[in-house]
């Protein structure tokens, strides 16, 4: 369930086990978390690494991504992308979880942490000396 931590239990009193002339019990749920490659999560932001190619970085190319919901973000960057770079889209992260009232959280979303994204460059695997000695040529060039 989006939004909930890691060991978080949910108590739903007398929605349990019910047989006639029997106390009905509380439905207990225990979450846990499933950790998704690519993305971290901290409290209720998460962190994305987004794969580009090294020309693709350097040419700073917009990026497409999908997010947990599914929901597909266009990033325009006008920058070169590098390693460091990190972006913050605000409203993107898990849901906020109010302890006392889950259920607004579950059927009201509008609360959410950030999703970060960050970069991690491509490399080609392989260079010919004549593909070196232009990009030597074109990165020293002022």
């Amino acid at each position: 369930m989006p939004g909930f931590g890691k060991h978080t239990v949910l108590k739903f009193p007398l929605k349990g086990h019910e047989e006639f002339g029997k106390t009905t019990s509380s439905l207990i749920v225990n979450i846990e978390e499933v950790e998704e490659e690519g993305i971290r999560r901290n409290g209720n932001d998460l962190t994305q690494t987004h794969n580009i190619l090294l020309q693709d970085a350097l040419m700073a190319k917009s990026v497409s991504l999908v997010t947990l919901t599914n929901e597909r973000v266009e990033l325009s960057i006008d920058e070169t992308i590098t390693p460091q770079l990190k972006i913050k889209l605000e409203g993107k992260g898990m849901p906020i979880y109010v302890e006392k009232d889950y259920m607004t959280t579950l059927l009201n979303q509008q609360s959410k942490g950030n999703l970060y994204v960050r970069f991690n460059i491509i490399f080609p695997k392989k260079l010919t000396q004549e593909q070196k000695d232009e990009l030597t040529e074109i990165l020293t060039e002022e």
